[in-house]
């Protein structure tokens, strides 16, 4: 509360930078090259423009893996054109008031195109089909992708083609529901790996999700009937 940006200014140009969970899945299976979030700062605030700053900002949800190590924190705030934010500032207004978004492969670059914002991302990800999202392979290409980035305008109805192509192929699925009936049976351990569960037990919470189950069944079998046609 001390240390950190409370304050948004607006009037600045910047680059908005979200920091993602640690530990979290989706860095450390999906983008294990880029793990190392203050090199990314590090390298981002060396390639964009000179009359540009770099915003960035922790993760909200980070309190609930322990928030880092203060040495982590004070390494962003070293970097000269660099301006850590304390994770109550709202990201939507980072978001709408940036003229870009570079994530590692968050969903804040598919925020940031409906705020008509184009983004970078260092990973592969859904979304990366948006022509508005830029996908980045290698830190060398980092400054010629920023300035080609900054001057793209998002288009609108590549946006909308995007959601219509999602809409199309999505389903009404509890997923909440399910895993709070899979919690409640399995209150220690639904997501730990590799630990055994009586047999009866699964038997009784696949019974409590059978509705759950068959939509989601009779859904994969749709997709593979399907791709075997095409």
């Amino acid at each position: 509360n001390k240390y950190l940006n409370q304050k948004l200014n607006v009037d600045t140009k910047f680059i908005y930078f979200p920091i993602q969970l640690q530990p979290e899945r989706t860095i450390l299976l999906d983008s294990p090259h880029y793990t190392n979030q203050i090199e990314i700062i590090s390298q981002i605030s060396r390639s964009m423009p000179i009359d540009f700053k770099l915003y960035v900002k922790e993760h909200p949800s980070q309190s609930m893996h322990d928030w880092r190590d203060s040495s982590f924190y004070k390494k962003i705030q070293n970097f000269t054109n660099v301006e850590l934010f304390h994770p109550s500032v709202s990201s939507t207004e980072l978001s709408k008031h940036s003229s870009l978004v570079i994530t590692v492969n968050g969903t804040s670059c598919l925020e940031a195109a409906f705020y008509g914002k184009p983004s970078i991302i260092f990973d592969d990800v859904l979304y990366s089909s948006l022509p508005s999202v830029f996908r980045v392979r290698s830190f060398e290409d980092l400054s010629s992708t920023i300035q080609q980035a900054l001057n793209t305008k998002v288009n609108l109805s590549d946006l909308n083609k995007y959601i219509n192509t999602i809409t199309e192929n999505s389903f009404d699925f509890d997923y909440v529901k399910v895993n709070i009936a899979i919690a409640k049976r399995f209150p220690n351990s639904s997501y730990v790996p590799d630990v055994e569960h009586d047999e009866k037990d699964v038997l009784n919470i696949l019974e409590d999700i059978k509705n759950d189950v068959n939509i989601l069944g009779s859904e994969y079998i749709k997709k593979i009937n399907q791709y075997t046609k095409t």
